[in-house]
């Protein structure tokens, strides 16, 4: 019942470790691709998500790892085109972001009209640690009166 959707979330690259790295080379490559001007990030370390609702999750726990991003942009295309191609390198959701013009003379060609900063979610669930076994009961001295 639940394998389908379990493989499917597997192969999106959402359970496991994080993968860091593809999400560093898909902004790399996008970048590349692209032509995008100036892309910057910083990765947050990874959380525990605690939900309001109790989620059955099995030997899993809920993760998110927040992403800070900054792009220095022609038009608006760009930073969506950016994003879509973050959708290959895992599973995130854009928490907020912020899109302004800068101040370019007209005559100047290939300089940024606009920045963004904005702020992703990844999610991944992880194995649960295990849970240490309970220590012995402390043995007591038995004595006879």
């Amino acid at each position: 019942l639940y394998e389908p959707r379990f493989v499917q979330l597997q192969s999106a690259g959402m359970v496991g470790a994080e993968n860091r790295l593809a999400w560093a080379e898909t902004i790399r490559q996008s970048q590349q691709v692209r032509k995008l001007l100036s892309v910057t990030y910083e990765i947050e370390p990874q959380q525990l998500v605690n939900l309001s609702a109790p989620i059955a999750l099995g030997d899993y726990q809920l993760r998110a790892s927040r992403m800070i991003l900054h792009a220095a942009l022609l038009h608006e295309m760009d930073l969506f085109n950016l994003l879509d191609d973050l959708n290959h390198a895992g599973l995130y959701t854009v928490q907020d972001c912020r899109i302004r013009r800068t101040e370019v003379p007209a005559e100047v060609a290939l300089s940024p009209r606009m920045a963004a900063d904005c702020t992703l979610v990844w999610i991944s669930l992880g194995s649960a640690p295990a849970v240490p076994a309970a220590p012995p009961p402390a043995a007591s001295a038995m004595g006879t009166p």
